[in-house]
């Protein structure tokens, strides 16, 4: 699950300064917009979860010659999208093959465990998390792949800058003083305005950026109240850097739960 967070202060667009009330028709306004940014997001999740599962299925990667699969994992690296940072097959032994030739051991990460070895689930996207090798914010997307039997002999893998969801972060203004955060199921950020927090601020520690008051509202924010009723809320805590404002919130409930 995806929680979109909507921030905006200035008297008479959502917060009233002198009574910090939410004003009914900027409300439905940030709603709309919440659930634009959020659709996008969704289609966004799919189009590439689509993408890994299609190449796990070509006979390519499922034959079992993996000279094969690395030429066909490099003839596809060669034309996709831009936005995919990283397309490996990795075999049943954990061996990446790359799009771009080289090669290396991914038998200790987390979701080759999670599909190939424990097969807990046939297709996966992660959390956000700092790729080891470019120190960029990646969002991975995992597909089994299987033998002419039917069993798991490996994963096709794509990672995808998650600078590509700023797109509909932006998207989540309604006034020039508002600003759109995406956070994850556990309240972490991590899409942000401010660079710095990303990955490194959650709800739970947001004092410790100069956020007063959001904090007290994290059992809220990720709460099943605000899950299960639809609409969302608001809430209200001061910005460092643009005093008091007020919060709309909108869960989304058409992405992973772990994202």
């Amino acid at each position: 699950m995806i929680v979109s967070a909507l921030c905006v202060v200035g008297a008479g667009v959502i917060v009233a300064l002198t009574r910090y009330q939410v004003i009914a028709d900027e409300k439905a306004l940030a709603a709309k917009a919440i659930q634009v940014a959020g659709d996008e997001i969704a289609q966004w999740i799919d189009s590439y979860g689509m993408f890994v599962s299609t190449l796990a299925a070509a006979p390519a990667v499922r034959g079992g010659n993996r000279e094969e699969a690395k030429a066909f994992i490099q003839s596809i690296g060669a034309s996709m999208n831009p936005d995919i940072q990283s397309l490996i097959f990795i075999d049943k032994n954990g061996n990446g093959a790359y799009h771009t030739g080289r090669e290396g051991d991914l038998s200790d990460r987390d979701y080759f465990k999670t599909v190939v070895v424990e097969r807990k689930t046939k297709t996966l996207v992660t959390n956000p998390f700092l790729a080891r090798s470019t120190g960029d914010v990646i969002v991975a997307f995992v597909s089994a792949v299987t033998d002419k039997n039917g069993e798991v002999s490996g994963a096709i893998f794509a990672s995808v800058a998650s600078k590509a969801l700023n797109n509909a972060v932006e998207k989540l203004k309604i006034s020039e003083s508002s600003e759109g955060w995406l956070i994850d199921s556990s309240g972490l950020i991590f899409a942000h305005p401010n660079p710095e927090t990303i990955l490194k601020m959650t709800i739970a520690n947001s004092k410790e950026f100069g956020y007063e008051g959001l904090d007290k509202n994290a059992k809220y924010i990720l709460s099943n109240e605000l899950r299960g009723g639809g609409g969302g809320g608001a809430i209200v805590f001061s910005h460092p850097h643009r005093g008091g404002r007020a919060v709309l919130l909108a869960p989304r409930q058409n992405t992973p739960k772990r994202f």
